[in-house]
């Protein structure tokens, strides 16, 4: 946390002298960063002043009220958290994602493409159960794809930008298709990563770790599905009354990209406790020297105010095809804000009726 105060300076009709504002130093963590004042072109009022004030290259801009010719402001600034979520741009994640996106598509990121997103039929799509997997970076999108599927594919999205593939209804469309070999597309999901330069920790000492075997003896795969990802490594829980109530795992990705898989059970959300276990898993990733990746999706608001909170980066939207029949996603998850009450926009007769229950499924 950052603050700053100016000290009283003379007010003239609304304007403000720069020379007549000190030096001023802001103290933030350890060391000092120098600041300054930069004027706003444009007035605001004649009892008001507006200025930028520009703190180690992040620009807030401000406006203050004058009252007898003085003034006294106090900003506060999470400076290093807005330095860091500012962070390093997309193609350097990317660029760390390189050889696993390559593994992942058979062909190269490079080949992305706007309007309409391109198609291929890739080795890797012959060979796994999916059958479809696609990636949008920025604007550009890819997708890959079985051979049989390929014509078929490139007719159905051929009128559709890439935001409208990337989006439920892009799934639908796609699921057309493959559903007739017994694949359902999901998505689009959110994937996130973070490295040493980006992530932002916590300071809790609650979560405890526990190997793979601990994981599968004390977590419900019914409440904690998310953290039995493939071939687990670790995860780090929080236990109350001896009842386990957070937990994140840690799986292998590949050789350099470890995923973080994260439950909370439902009575024990909105206390912190997924935030605690994924910085304890989050900063262990980090230490063995491998890049955090994390997904979620727009409509899973809890998750991604989460993986936010702890500086991971959103870098693509990704869709893959899943065995089984056609699932979709709920309705949003969370509020605004703690107390919102939420109401549906239409009417109960308006609601999807050929939507089946989950449990029919079991």
């Amino acid at each position: 946390m950052c603050f700053i105060k100016l000290v009283p300076i003379p007010i003239f009709d609304g304007c403000l002298s720069l020379t007549d504002i000190p030096p001023l130093n802001a103290h933030i963590g350890s060391g000092d960063v120098g600041s300054r004042i930069v004027p706003i072109q444009r007035r605001l009022s004649s009892n008001q002043i507006g200025f930028i004030l520009q703190l180690d290259c992040i620009m807030i801009q401000c406006r203050i009220k004058t009252t007898l010719q003085v003034f006294v402001l106090t900003v506060c600034i999470i400076h290093h958290k807005i330095k860091k979520r500012m962070g390093l741009p997309n193609s350097y994640y990317i660029d760390l994602l390189q050889p696993w996106l390559q593994n992942q598509l058979g062909i190269s990121i490079d080949s992305a493409s706007v309007d309409p997103v391109s198609i291929y039929s890739t080795p890797p799509r012959q060979t796994d159960k999916i059958g479809l997997w696609a990636i949008k970076v920025d604007k550009k999108g890819i997708i890959t794809t079985r051979a049989e599927w390929l014509d078929a594919l490139k007719l159905s999205i051929a009128d559709l930008s890439t935001d409208q593939l990337f989006s439920i209804f892009g799934a639908y469309e796609l699921s057309r298709i493959t559903l007739d070999d017994g694949i359902g597309v999901w998505g689009p999901s959110w994937l996130l990563v973070g490295e040493s330069g980006s992530f932002l920790p916590v300071n809790d000492t609650r979560p405890i770790q526990l190997t793979a075997d601990e994981i599968s003896q004390h977590a419900d795969h019914d409440l904690f599905w998310h953290c039995f990802l493939d071939q687990v490594i670790t995860g780090f829980a929080i236990f109350e009354m001896e009842q386990l109530v957070a937990l994140a795992s840690v799986s292998p990705v590949n050789d350099e990209i470890w995923e973080i898989g994260i439950d909370v059970v439902p009575t024990a959300k909105g206390r912190g406790l997924g935030r605690a276990v994924v910085s304890a898993a989050g900063q262990w990733i980090l230490s063995h020297n491998r890049l955090i990746y994390a997904t979620t999706a727009a409509w899973n608001v809890p998750s991604a105010r989460l993986l936010r909170s702890v500086g991971l980066k959103h870098v693509a939207s990704i869709m893959t095809g899943i065995a089984g029949p056609f699932r979709i996603p709920p309705q949003p998850l969370g509020c605004p804000r703690r107390g919102t009450q939420i109401y549906n926009y239409y009417p109960d007769w308006a609601m999807n009726k050929e939507i089946l229950p989950a449990s029919v499924l079991d």
